[in-house]
């Protein structure tokens, strides 16, 4: 309405200057010359001119304003459309998340719910299936104790049988020494015999005996031949025995003499060293043999 006012106002305006002007030239035509005319002329149009220009200025900065104006409403408008359309968006928006945080909230407390339903069955199971594993455990023990036991009691009897095996098969590496009378004399008959039954022979010559060690000699085998040395040599022989820490057992072989009978004087000799025995076959020194190494 304002601005229909103000455009019938501009209008009347320019048709009142217009009639101004014309009536002005009218009244001065008749009664002046020609050149009032002009003047009168020139400075009505003058005059209609600066009007003009103001109007036109007025018009101008009255179209500006009104769109200006029109800008103004038309952006207050879409702000308000849009702050309307963000206050909606965030009342759904805040009430999606409310609905889902409620949601939520049920399925926690119904999964709660469903536990503590099944706890105490779910308890029980544990509890059964706990003292089944506890059992087989024990049961397990028990029978890994058994078998420790039988494991120690088959290493202890183990070692018992090693030292029984021990003493039963001591002789085996027993010393034998093999001495002779004189030089010359052969038994190797014999001593092959006594390899053969997993027995070491070492052969001593006449006179070396005296040499020998309690550590050399566990065992001593004296071919004897009734020489003239006999004596003498029967006297060094035990002599040299005597003299170990424990009685080392003596076979007198007789085979080889052309008197098996030993002379008193010398069997005298024998019977002061006492572990002796006599042999005067073979078959009695295999015999004697056997009897006295295990000992």
């Amino acid at each position: 309405m304002l601005r229909f006012n103000m455009i019938i106002s501009i209008i009347l305006m320019a048709i009142c200057i217009n009639g101004f002007n014309t009536s002005l030239l009218s009244a001065a035509t008749p009664q002046s010359g020609p050149q009032l005319q002009n003047q009168l002329s020139e400075s009505t149009e003058k005059k209609s001119n600066e009007i003009e220009e103001k109007l036109e200025k007025q018009i101008k900065t009255y179209c500006d304003a009104q769109i200006f104006r029109l800008i103004d409403e038309k952006a207050e408008s879409h702000f308000n459309r849009l702050d309307n359309y963000y206050k909606e968006t965030k009342d759904s928006f805040e009430w999606l998340i409310t609905c889902a945080a409620g949601l939520f909230v049920s399925m926690i407390a119904l999964a709660m719910f469903l536990f503590w339903k099944s706890d105490k069955s779910l308890k029980e199971h544990i509890d059964s299936r706990t003292t089944h594993w506890i059992d087989e455990i024990k049961s397990k023990l028990k029978e890994f104790d058994d078998l420790k036991k039988v494991y120690e009691t088959a290493i202890t009897e183990n070692e018992q049988l090693k030292v029984r095996l021990k003493s039963l098969t001591a002789y085996k590496h027993k010393k034998i020494i093999w001495a002779y009378e004189t030089q010359g004399m052969d038994a190797s008959a014999e001593i092959e015999e006594i390899h053969r039954n997993g027995f070491t022979v070492t052969e001593c010559d006449p006179g070396k005996e005296k040499q020998l060690t309690s550590s050399q000699c566990d065992f001593l085998i004296y071919s004897y031949q009734n020489s003239s040395i006999a004596k003498e040599r029967l006297e060094l022989i035990t002599e040299v025995l005597s003299t170990f820490p424990y009685p080392v057992p003596l076979i007198i072989y007789t085979f080889q003499s052309h008197d098996p009978r030993i002379p008193n004087e010398q069997m005298a000799i024998l019977s002061n060293y006492r572990n002796y025995i006599l042999s005067n076959m073979p078959l009695t020194l295999k015999s004697h043999f056997n009897s006295l190494i295990r000992n």
